[in-house]
Formats: structure tokens, C-alpha cells, sequence
């Protein structure tokens, strides 16, 4: 394995810190479409089961509970 020549080589940072520096996309926090509404968590709840892989559902989370009241109203 080569070692990586570039601008960062030479920096006095750990090799994660350098690694972020050269790959900048794939260290970006995900943008969320809805920040802090009921309708944002839901919508990040189903998100994060599709692309982890979860079937099963804790239906005592904040979101659901949230759900669950703004229904019987």
C-alpha cells in the first residue's frame, strides 16, 4: 500500500481527521426535510428503518407516543 502524498500529509492532525479533510461528502450530516415537527420525526423514523433494515417498531418512542396523541385529539 502506497502512502498518500497530498496537502494534508504534511498537517499535524490524526489520519481520521486527514481522511475527512480528503473525502468531504461522505462525512456530511444528512439534511433533514423536516427539522422538529411531528411530521419530520415520522418521516425520519421510516427513513432510518428502511435504510438500517428494521422490521420490528418500539411504539414507545417519542414519535410514536407524539402520533398516538395527536390522533385522539
Amino acid at each position: 500500500m502506497e502512502k498518500i502524498i497530498d496537502e494534508f500529509t504534511d498537517l499535524n492532525i490524526s489520519r481520521q481527521r486527514k481522511e475527512q479533510l480528503r473525502n468531504p461528502e461522505a462525512f456530511k450530516a444528512r439534511k433533514r426535510k423536516y427539522d422538529t415537527s411531528l411530521k419530520g420525526m415520522i418521516v425520519g423514523r421510516e427513513n432510518h428503518r428502511k435504510r438500517v433494515g428494521h422490521t420490528r417498531r418500539n411504539l414507545n418512542t417519542k414519535s410514536y407516543r407524539m402520533e398516538r396523541e395527536s390522533n385522539e385529539k
